[in-house]
């Protein structure tokens, strides 16, 4: 059994798209609303830009599980997943294309509404995709492959803006807008194998999978609390790894006495390495087992967080966050398979909705909790509270492992 490298950088083209997307989102619709709201709310400014900023988060949290849930149960001749994508992700071009025309507060929040909403709509049967046409010894892999093309994606984005921004938005906008409205329509021509999911083998299952809130109950209710262990213990790894990422240049100003402008680029260490190891990340999770992968890759990163706070600002801690950005690789690329596999080929949609709701969850609660911390006990605590988290997030893959899943999968 072998991976088919054409197909998989075909879905890897979707998370092109979706990652170059947000990327540009993320970097310039904050200055587009700082432009309106610092004149009226001076000492609010930066609150309320933050608020409007997770937007996207809400929306994942309430559209994408229930999304997800619904393509499970969707009969078409174009399959149950690419309805939605050539649905959402050509709308949410449309808004995209038009967020630099916004002629004031009201157009431009109306605009970002549209696009976290499309958005929502298309991102879980898109990312469905891959263990829809992908058998799953072979999923570790494709993924790190996905995963590669969405950082190359967002690298794309910020090339795009150093060009354009900001005199040239709506150019810088057009191009990577332009993506998303070509890319489903690409996926349609080539991408067949997703008409016919691998759970469709003998034609579409004549009974319906169950709904988002009865599976739920069913996890609830189950004696085998290994796939809420697994949920949970992803919840807890990826809010710290948010954490990281939007608290890292508070520590590194105030605690190391860093520029911004030197955070970043140490932060861009950790980038560049979950860009390089993504595939070999999939490769080693394929070979040895996922859970077993990422419980010894979070070990790991568990001695590089409190090994971190010791550091000073020079190669010692680009060496430790480039570490932080290796091991990340081996955690991120075999998460959302083990995720998926619950789903057994009937539920794909639904568990994809779930592992970004726990995901998302951690990603949006986590920040806070752990900034009030460095508010009580210091900024070198980032590091801590983030090992902490990580390690109990660790005790719970482990606990979550399949009884088998130590045995080496098929090699792709």
């Amino acid at each position: 059994m072998t991976l088919r490298w054409g197909r998989t950088f075909l879905l890897g083209l979707g998370f092109f798209a979706i990652s170059g997307a947000w990327a540009l989102f993320n970097v310039q619709v904050p200055l587009y609303l700082r432009g309106f709201l610092a004149p009226r709310f001076p000492e609010q400014v930066n609150t309320l830009v933050g608020t409007f900023m997770i937007l996207d988060e809400i929306a994942a949290l309430f559209l994408e599980p229930y999304v997800g849930a619904l393509s499970d149960r969707t009969r078409t001749r174009l399959g149950p997943r690419l309805p939605y994508v050539l649905v959402g992700m050509p709308l949410a071009g449309l808004a995209f294309l038009f967020l630099p025309y916004h002629t004031s507060l009201v157009s431009l929040i109306a605009l970002v509404i549209l696009f976290d909403f499309f958005m929502g709509i298309h991102r879980s049967p898109t990312v469905a995709l891959m263990p829809d046409v992908t058998p799953e010894p072979l999923r570790s892999p494709a993924n790190g492959v996905i995963n590669l093309m969405g950082g190359l994606g967002g690298a794309v984005a910020f090339g795009v803006g150093a060009l354009f921004l900001p005199d040239h938005d709506r150019t810088a906008f057009a191009i990577m807008g332009g993506l998303l409205l070509v890319v489903p329509w690409i996926l349609l021509i080539f991408l067949k194998e997703a008409r016919t999911p691998l759970g469709w083998r003998d034609g579409p299952p004549e009974q319906e999978a169950p709904g988002l809130l009865t599976t739920v109950g069913g996890l609830i209710r189950s004696r085998d609390r290994r796939p809420l262990a697994l949920l949970f213990g992803l919840l807890l790894i990826w809010g710290s790894w948010n954490a990281l990422n939007q608290l890292f240049s508070t520590y590194a100003t105030v605690r190391l006495g860093m520029t911004s402008g030197a955070a970043s680029q140490a932060l861009l260490a950790a980038a560049a390495m979950l860009i390089l190891l993504a595939i070999p990340g999939g490769l080693v999770g394929a070979r040895l087992g996922r859970h077993r992968t990422m419980a010894t890759a979070g070990g790991l990163l568990v001695l590089v967080l409190l090994v971190a706070p010791l550091l000073r600002p020079g190669l010692p801690l680009l060496l430790a966050l480039a570490a932080v950005g290796i091991l990340w690789a081996f955690i991120v690329v075999n998460a959302y398979p083990s995720v998926a596999a619950l789903g057994q080929n009937v539920q794909t949609g639904t568990y994809t909705g779930l592992y970004y709701l726990f995901t998302t969850t951690g990603a949006i609660l986590t920040p806070p909790v752990l900034g009030a911390l460095m508010d009580r006990f210091g900024e070198a605590f980032l590091f801590t509270g983030a090992a902490l988290q990580t390690l109990l997030g660790i005790l719970l893959l482990w606990l979550a492992a399949p009884r088998a899943a130590h045995a080496p999968e098929v090699r792709p």
